[in-house]
């Protein structure tokens, strides 16, 4: 909301004064405001259709999914903002309005439901009770419908269901022992309602008609912690009465198992009486006399009473110190008498005055429900200085103390004496240092070693060794994990139970690491576009090595700015594979290794890469190479005739021709030094000139069938059949199938066989 505020202005007196008036005008600030959600108290979670209304004021809000709603437009106090719904409490929320910031209003709303609360889980009614009551409450809002729910033949609740709103309900639970036979029986019974539900266990015990039967008065001089009650044997049952007396707890229905007296045996009815004690300040107790016989043991009704009021605080001892030490002592005490009941706490109390109570320093050891004795250790003493100590318990009468006993504790404890001695075998990443100690102090020493780091003056917070206790003497410690060429500061050190002392400060740098030492391996398998080398590393410099391998080039001295393999890290030696490599060319290789110092080379090597298959080279194609790679077969890079061929000489036998590898140079001079005819197969070869090379000649047998295996590095190859240099009969010469490598000899006469021309380098 904005106000305006009118205001005469100097120009306004002005006009006035001229018969003229002019009034100027201006918005005031926004008012204030209250918002806020409004939520359910059980699942914390925002309300829809809440009646949201604030006084002073009519104003009103209805909420929405969101549980929001807001009164904007305030002017400054104090407001009343209300929240109600249907089913709902309605709760309100006082709010003060000031400035223009809306103002938090909150509020929680309760659902109105009903809630089902049961005094107890459990009824027991032992060998002769016969009623005991449940009481019933609705601790929630609204009406409490509640229903009993059995199926028990010797049980009957009464009433079976009910309607509760405030007031407390009582439900009624009988026992009818008729008909059972001897023993411990037990059922439960449940309580549904619209506020929740409840389960009851229900139990009782038959007992043996041949055991006792006795009856219990009421207790007598009853006080905070003792009291007397009387029994009486009706009838001894079927034996003699072998235990007698009463049984008590602070629960209906106590058996022997709880607390007891034992009056013995008797063989007689009559009375006996018995001294309950050890029992707490105002507390209610359930008693019964009991008898047994060897058919069993027979309980009177319970009698109830309560102790009175009056109580007394436990009585304490306590004994002289012992381990006293500059800043602790241990101390024993006991509890003599626990007064009106178990402490609820116990320990000791200690001053550098007398008489100290739980106001000052004390241990505490919880509860105690039995005298006894207890130690207590005293710690953060003061050195050279005089305590007075009590052993304290508390109950409910309130503080007990022992009589004050005193201690005096040592004089204040020295550090050992300690000096740093000379720094040796200084590596890359580690050194020895020396250091002595001269004095113990006033304890012995439980650590010492050296401290070190980067800054001055170091301590054990930093870097240190552990050499355990220590001696007078001398000692030295490895430090280890340094980095190169780093400045380190160190002392050393000495601890006992006064603190820690330290030896004048030595300082000293690491070494720097060099480059690798590394060797290169000669090269091997060297073929026409690889080979192989290597590395050996005989030092890292000091350093991890991060790179290695070899590098090459066609120029001598190679670096990794050349070509070059990565073979990993570390000294391990290793194999480099070298490729990509021109055929018939010199290469000069130098193993590498690369650290933080830098990068080394090994001795140089070199090597000439040789010819390769397929290569182009002698006027055609190689095909064959043999073991040095420096030498083979070259075959033209066409047919020098595809069909119209033939051997020639046919009936003519030439006789020396071969079917050999490498035969086929002499066998194609010898047929055409023997054979006059022109066009055939051997001569189309021998005359053959092809750039610049005319030493051709016709493949033996054996060199066809390389050309075959070889097929694959050979352009233009026919899939058919080609004759061969090699002569079978004065008829018939071979020839071998460049698809399958099969190979025949047939009439030198044929002329459907291709020629291929090769030459050997």
């Amino acid at each position: 909301m904005k106000r305006s505020k009118c205001f005469f202005s100097f120009v306004t007196v002005l006009l006035i004064c001229t018969g003229i008036i002019y009034i100027s005008c201006k918005d005031d600030e926004e008012n204030g405001g209250v918002e806020g959600i409004i939520n359910d108290s059980q699942t914390s979670q925002p309300v829809s259709g809440v009646t949201v209304s604030i006084s002073p004021g009519n104003a009103s809000y209805t909420t929405g999914s969101d549980g929001r709603y807001s009164f904007d437009g305030l002017a400054e106090g104090d407001y009343t903002v209300q929240a109600a719904k249907s089913g709902y409490i309605t709760n309100t929320k006082e709010v003060a309005v000031f400035g223009t910031a809306p103002r938090k209003g909150d509020i929680s709303i309760t659902p109105i439901v009903p809630i089902l609360n049961v005094d107890v889980s459990s009824l027991d009614f032992g060998s002769n009770l016969t009623t005991l009551p449940i009481e019933i409450r609705n601790t929630g809002s609204a009406s409490l419908e509640w229903t009993v729910t059995e199926n028990i033949n010797w049980l009957t609740p009464n009433p079976l269901s009910g309607s509760t709103t405030t007031e407390v309900s009582y439900l009624n639970i009988t026992i009818d022992r008729t008909g059972l036979n001897q023993g411990y029986y037990s059922q439960s019974i449940s309580i549904t309602s619209n506020g929740g539900n409840a389960t009851i266990s229900i139990s009782m015990e038959i007992a043996n008609p041949n055991s006792p039967v006795v009856t219990c008065a009421a207790a007598t001089n009853i006080s905070s912690e003792t009291a007397q009650i009387s029994g009486n044997i009706s009838s001894i049952g079927s034996s003699n009465v072998i235990q007698r007396g009463h049984c008590w707890s602070t629960t209906p229905n106590p058996t022997t198992g709880n607390n007891v007296t034992t009056l013995g045996p008797t063989s007689a009815t009559g009375s006996f009486s018995s001294d309950l004690s050890g029992l707490s300040p105002n507390t209610t107790y359930y008693v019964r006399a009991y008898a047994t016989n060897s058919s069993g043991t027979g309980y009177s009704a319970d009698q109830i009473f309560t102790t009175t009021s009056t109580a007394s605080v436990p009585t304490l001892t306590t004994d002289a110190a012992n381990n006293v030490t500059e800043t602790t002592a241990d101390v024993q005490g006991a509890i003599t008498n626990l007064g009106s009941g178990s402490a609820t706490q116990h320990g000791h109390c200690w001053a550098t005055s007398s008489n100290p109570t739980t106001s000052n320093y004390k241990t505490t050891l919880g509860t105690m429900s039995t005298t006894g004795s207890f130690n207590s250790s005293l710690t953060s003493l003061s050195p050279n200085t005089t305590y007075y100590i009590r052993a304290y318990a508390t109950n409910a009468a309130g503080t007990g103390y022992s009589s004050q006993v005193s201690f005096t504790t040592s004089s204040s404890p020295t550090a050992p004496s300690v000096t740093t001695g000379n720094i040796t075998n200084i590596t890359l990443v580690s050194a020895t240092a020396g250091g002595s100690i001269s004095s113990l102090g006033s304890t012995n020493v439980t650590q010492h070693g050296h401290c070190w780091g980067l800054n001055a003056n170091p301590t054990t917070s930093d870097n240190k060794t552990l050499l355990g206790t220590g001696s007078v003497g001398s000692f030295s410690s490895n430090l280890d994990g340094l980095t190169a060429g780093t400045t380190y500061f160190v002392r050393a050190y000495a601890t006992n139970a006064a603190g820690t002392s330290y030896g004048t400060q030595q300082s000293f740098t690491t070494t720097n690491p060099s480059t690798p030492s590394i060797t290169t391996v000669t090269a091997s398998s060297i073929n026409g576009n690889s080979a192989s080398s290597g590395g050996s590393i005989s030092s890292d410099g000091g350093a991890p090595i991060t790179a290695k391998g070899v590098c090459w080039s066609t120029s001598q001295n190679p670096t990794t700015a050349n070509q070059l393999t990565t073979d990993g890290t570390g000294t391990n030696s290793f194999t480099s594979y070298i490729t990509g490599l021109d055929p018939l060319t010199t290469y000069y290789v130098r193993a590498y290794a690369t650290n933080s110092a830098g990068t080394s080379y090994g001795n140089q090597i070199s090597f000439t890469t040789t010819y390769t298959l397929g290569q182009s080279y002698g006027g055609g194609v190689i095909f064959y190479l043999d073991g040095t790679g420096q030498h083979g077969l070259i075959a033209a890079a066409s047919d020098q005739a595809l069909s119209g061929v033939t051997w020639g000489c046919s009936g003519t036998l030439i006789g020396t021709t071969s079917t050999a590898f490498g035969t086929g140079q002499a066998n194609t001079t010898a047929i055409v030094n023997l054979c006059s005819e022109s066009g055939i197969a051997a001569r189309i070869c021998s005359d053959l000139s092809l750039s610049g090379y005319s030493d051709w000649y016709l493949p033996s047998k054996d060199e066809l069938y390389q050309m075959y295996l070889s097929s694959a590095y050979i352009p233009n190859l026919s899939t058919g059949y080609y004759w061969s240099s090699s002569e079978h009969t004065s008829t018939y010469a071979y020839w071998v199938s460049c698809s399958s490598g099969v190979s025949q000899s047939y009439l030198k006469t044929n002329a459907g066989y291709a020629v291929r021309a090769i030459r050997s380098f």
